[in-house]
């Protein structure tokens, strides 16, 4: 069994022993406040249980995320439980333990995916995409447009992971069918990608020849001064 195996088979013994409880409370309104801690720990539990189960799903990307404090709140809870039927502040206390581990693997989840994804868009051939037709030009930019959202995302979701590798290698597999674009080409873009705007008279024929030739030139736009 895994260590993020063991430590939520621990987390979800909270719900079955504040279940048991439950059942040994003959007073009625007593068996009802229970019952309302019971569901905001079950709720807590639901919400840590998810964000285990996304970050076990990113071990084969070679991600790991501490699941240490899947733990937290565990055992204090189980010794006074144990005792007897555990007090407000305890399942209070237990409950607020259970959404602060989850939300710690969120944050870990959010700064490892980040990393691991922008890694993976560093790692494109992205001067390619001026070789393609326009098409595939297009498709590549959108494609390029939703990784970089799917890379930043805040709440992260299974679903969010497979569109990224899927989206990931059909990109990867049609830059991987052109060759780099030519050195001349990609200064130019980068001089249209400056700060300082540049003006048609700074632009030679051949260079707009260029442009047309790599189906760039529906990417540039001109503006008159003042207009």
């Amino acid at each position: 069994m895994s260590e993020a195996t063991s430590l939520l088979s621990k987390a979800e013994q909270l719900q079955s022993l504040a279940r048991s409880i439950e059942l040994g409370q003959k007073d009625e309104q007593q068996k009802l406040r229970v019952r309302e801690r019971i569901v905001s720990l079950a709720l807590a539990l639901d919400r840590l249980e998810t964000q285990v189960k996304l970050a076990r799903s990113l071990i084969p990307l070679g991600i790991y995320v501490d699941l240490s404090v899947v733990d937290t709140g565990h055992a204090e809870f189980r010794r006074r439980a144990n005792d007897g039927l555990p007090s407000n502040p305890s399942f209070n206390t237990a409950t607020g333990k259970i959404e602060a581990s989850a939300r710690a693997i969120i944050a870990a989840i959010n700064e490892q995916w980040r990393a691991w994804a922008e890694a993976k868009l560093s790692s494109l051939p992205l001067n390619r995409i001026a070789m393609l037709d326009n098409s595939n030009q297009k498709a590549s930019r959108d494609s390029l447009k939703l990784l970089r959202e799917l890379a930043s995302k805040e709440s992260l979701q299974l679903s969010d992971i497979i569109q990224f590798q899927s989206s990931f290698d059909l990109l990867l597999e049609r830059l991987e069918n052109v060759q780099d674009a030519p050195d001349e080409l990609i200064a130019l873009l980068q001089r249209f990608g400056g700060s300082r705007p540049v003006s048609l008279s700074e632009v030679s024929d051949n260079e707009i020849a260029l442009l047309r030739l790599h189906s760039m030139d529906e990417e540039i736009f001109l503006r008159r001064k003042g207009a």
